[in-house]
């Protein structure tokens, strides 16, 4: 496979993204055996994502046509990041307003890990999955047990996947019509749970990371509270949790310079964006004292994420929690890691790779 494809989940992708940005100074190329236009630099990310011709699914395919007919496509096709024009502004207006809230999330992440979402207790691996689905329910639903939630949810993140097969696609389609009826039919707030939970994970999973680099990190943070932010950005943008992310041209047009046709689609590199010089001066440095950090992991413009700064704090507020219960045994669980096979998210799994 073309190693830019594979580039999220190799040890270090950063050389690649580096050599990209080096080779097309305008940061929008395209390449002829991938068929694909891609953007490197921090400018052309930034343009992209906020360019009006373009849009996050290929106009004739609004749905994976693997999924279409199914309820699993029924969800995907309600989702308002997955939408342009009025379906999109009313869903980002109300997920906006919904998720800036002043939620309790510390105690919620207390009391999950409590309930047995610590790693004394689960496989780490699989909370870094669940457990912020749990805290978002436990915000939602005080009281309410999560039951089989995270399961279900990440059934149905696995039947969009492409390369998803009969069976998959069945069970994703059985939990998305058991997650419609636990959010009273509307497929927004089942999004909450699935952008939570892949994307929570790779963050928290970048942070797991992090502590391990950085000399003196864990220490640092663990006797300092008022580093979690600080912390979950400079994670998120150093070494990107969603690496890159797609757009498609629904007109021709000219776009940083290049002639793009209708039907195209150009590859994101928020991962390389995050590490451009213009960017973030020195950006192969892990600083947690950096000066106004630019960080593309959550998108600019009008898809960006409403409830990343929700995100962070779950991910934060379970990695104190288990710190808390745990010290030791956390330190000790994430000496070793790889990273998932994914064609976007690069998410950290601990212990040696099988």
């Amino acid at each position: 496979m073309t190693p830019l494809l594979t580039a999220p989940y190799q040890p270090d992708p950063y050389p690649l993204y580096a050599q990209l940005r080096a080779a097309h100074p305008s940061g929008l190329h395209h390449d002829a055996d991938l068929r694909l236009w891609i953007a490197s630099s921090a400018a052309a990310v930034e343009a992209l994502l906020q360019h009006p011709a373009l849009r996050v699914r290929p106009s004739a395919e609004p749905v994976p046509h693997t999924v279409a007919g199914t309820t699993s496509g029924a969800v995907f096709g309600g989702l308002m990041r997955q939408n342009e024009g009025p379906a999109h502004r009313a869903g980002k207006a109300w997920a906006t307003t919904f998720l800036q809230r002043d939620w309790p999330v510390d105690a919620a992440a207390q009391r999950v890990v409590r309930e047995g979402a610590s790693p004394r207790a689960a496989d780490l691996n699989l909370l870094l999955f669940e457990a912020p689905v749990r805290v978002l329910w436990a915000l939602l639903h005080d009281g309410d047990e999560a039951g089989t939630l995270p399961h279900d949810v990440r059934a149905l993140i696995a039947s969009w996947s492409p390369t998803a097969d009969g069976p998959t696609r069945e069970r994703g389609s059985e939990a998305a019509a058991r997650l419609l009826t636990r959010c009273d039919g509307d497929a927004n707030r089942v999004g909450l749970f699935t952008q939570t939970c892949e994307a929570t994970a790779g963050l928290m999973g970048a942070v797991l990371v992090a502590l391990q680099r950085e000399p003196g990190l864990r220490a640092q943070w663990l006797a300092d509270p008022t580093l979690d932010e600080p912390l979950a950005l400079e994670a998120a943008r150093h070494d990107a949790p969603v690496q890159n992310t797609r757009r498609f041209a629904a007109e021709d047009g000219e776009i940083q310079g290049q002639d793009v046709k209708a039907g195209d689609a150009i590859l994101v590199l928020l991962a390389s964006a995050n590490r451009d010089p213009a960017a973030n001066p020195e950006p192969d440095r892990f600083d947690l004292q950096r000066t106004a950090p630019r960080c593309f992991t959550w998108g600019v413009g009008g898809h960006a994420c409403p409830g990343a700064a929700l995100s962070r704090h779950i991910a934060m507020a379970l990695l104190r929690a288990w710190h808390d219960d745990d010290a030791i045994g956390i330190t000790a669980a994430t000496r070793q890691w790889h990273h998932r096979p994914s064609p976007n998210g690069r998410l950290a799994q601990f212990g040696t790779a099988t």
